[in-house]
């Protein structure tokens, strides 16, 4: 038995890997609500991780939260922010 959040960092961990196989290194990763299910020490070690991919790849991290936001700034990752305004 694994958890939510262990199953989907091993997802995102072969997607990584299929990423590389599949497109070699260079190819963009774009991320939709991936986190949801992640404790806030596994969010941080997640996105070390993808900072690390992002020497090869360009890697879009899209999120509907700030959650991701304050895990950045508090692992002292490097990142640039969208955001969209909302439509009333």
């Amino acid at each position: 038995y694994l958890s939510a959040g262990t199953r989907d960092s091993a997802y995102l961990s072969l997607r990584l890997a299929l990423a590389d196989v599949l497109f070699g290194e260079g190819a963009p990763l774009l991320l939709d609500d991936a986190f949801g299910r992640l404790d806030d020490a596994r969010l941080e070690q997640m996105l070390r991780i993808l900072a690390g991919a992002s020497g090869s790849r360009q890697v879009f991290v899209l999120s509907c939260t700030e959650r991701e936001q304050r895990a950045l700034e508090s692992a002292g990752i490097p990142y640039h922010a969208l955001a969209l305004a909302r439509v009333s």
